[in-house]
């Protein structure tokens, strides 16, 4: 395992990438109360005015709040709009 990670290390620093892009796993950027977007996603498990459920390849994301919104949805990112009280990630299925 240690040294799948100094290969995947290796070849994001030879390409100039972040690691985590060259990894695959999961990007979370919130930007204040109002906006949340997330990379390398894999589907929507469930949607509400108040949670979204997003399946990431090595878990789950659930965004919680009110009056939440999927602004964009694209093959790798997805944005939530609306007022974020709450962003949790855990390992595994829901």
């Amino acid at each position: 395992m240690k040294r799948g990670r100094e290969m995947l290390t290796k070849l994001s620093q030879k390409l100039e990438l972040p690691l985590d892009i060259a990894a695959g796993v999961p990007h979370i950027e919130i930007n204040g109360f109002g906006e949340c977007s997330l990379d390398c996603h894999t589907g929507i498990l469930e949607y509400e005015k108040h949670e979204i459920v997003v399946a990431v390849n090595i878990g789950v994301v659930t965004i919680q709040g009110c009056g939440l919104e999927l602004r964009l949805m694209q093959k790798e990112r997805l944005t939530v709009t609306g007022e974020i009280h709450a962003v949790f990630f855990s390992g595994g299925t829901r």
